[in-house]
């Protein structure tokens, strides 16, 4: 076809219909010829004293008629005919070629090691931050010259510690030991707290892009707390944290997680309710 672009709708039209008429009469010249003498397939007699069996009928080939091929012509004789019989072929071909770069396509991301690919299974990682204490309320033994609740002034420290955990994709699950510091004051008098931590937490992840997931989760477990001054304060008792970050996809294996948290703990005999805000950064790498 891209041969006669230039010929006229009426001259391709009058050459198919001549090779139509070319081809029949070769056709009916074919079938006007007699029929080639046929072999001799008759199998020699059995032998005597056994059995015969009878000859195999002989099935007549049917005769299958020459379609007409001026019907047909005149069928498409119609331009607007021809123009969607073009277009058939067309969409077709389309169809192939968007479906070889389909799968073309779903190779190069199927063997594409530059893609990050969020990792399902066990992970280990380091933690660090910053804390910022709230105030610290120490209750005096009784008998002693101050025996009231004394509040002292929270200071900034910092925190290290690390985890180990699994992820399910959407939801992760995750053990941490972690380690607090941070001074408080109240006039003269000094404390300097150190809190240890053993926590279960449980994490929800929302992927936003490729690489950036949001956190949301919540961790509990004991605290073992205690106050060195003037006179030493502890207790272990429950306690807490809620967490909201974000994470960040560095390669297949590495990923960081920037997290704001709020901690608390339960109270003792000794002091009230400790609160500490902290602004965390985490790194994990995949097992």
């Amino acid at each position: 076809m891209g041969q006669d672009r230039g010929i006229s709708f009426t001259e391709r039209l009058a050459d198919f219909k001549a090779r139509a008429i070319s081809h029949e009469n070769d056709v009916a010249y074919l079938l006007s010829q007699p029929p080639p003498p046929r072999s001799n397939f008759d199998l020699s007699p059995p032998p005597k004293n056994e059995e015969s069996f009878p000859p195999e009928p002989q099935v007549d080939i049917p005769y299958l008629p020459v379609p007409d091929y001026n019907a047909l012509v005149e069928e498409i004789d119609n331009n607007e005919s021809m123009v969607v019989v073009e277009d058939v072929i067309l969409e077709e071909g389309n169809q192939s070629v968007d479906h070889k770069l389909g799968v073309e396509e779903a190779y190069a991301e199927l063997y594409d090691t530059d893609a990050i690919t969020k990792h399902e299974g066990f992970y280990l990682g380091a933690i660090s931050g910053l804390i910022v204490s709230e105030n610290v309320k120490i209750r005096m033994p009784s008998g002693t010259s101050s025996s009231r609740n004394v509040s002292y002034d929270g200071e900034s420290g910092y925190m290290l510690g690390f985890h180990i955990g699994h992820d399910f994709g959407f939801v992760k699950v995750e053990g941490e030991y972690s380690y607090y510091n941070f001074d408080a004051h109240s006039g003269a008098d000094h404390l300097e707290a150190r809190i240890h931590n053993i926590f279960s937490r449980f994490i929800l992840e929302k992927d936003l892009s490729e690489r950036v997931d949001l956190r949301l989760g919540l961790g509990m477990g004991m605290g073992i707390v205690d106050f060195e001054g003037v006179t030493d304060f502890m207790g272990t008792g429950f306690a807490y944290d809620f967490l909201l970050g974000a994470g960040y996809r560095l390669s297949h294996n590495w990923s960081l997680q920037m997290d704001y948290r709020y901690y608390l703990t339960a109270a003792s005999e000794d002091y009230d309710h400790v609160k500490n805000h902290l602004i965390l950064l985490s790194a994990s790498m995949d097992l």
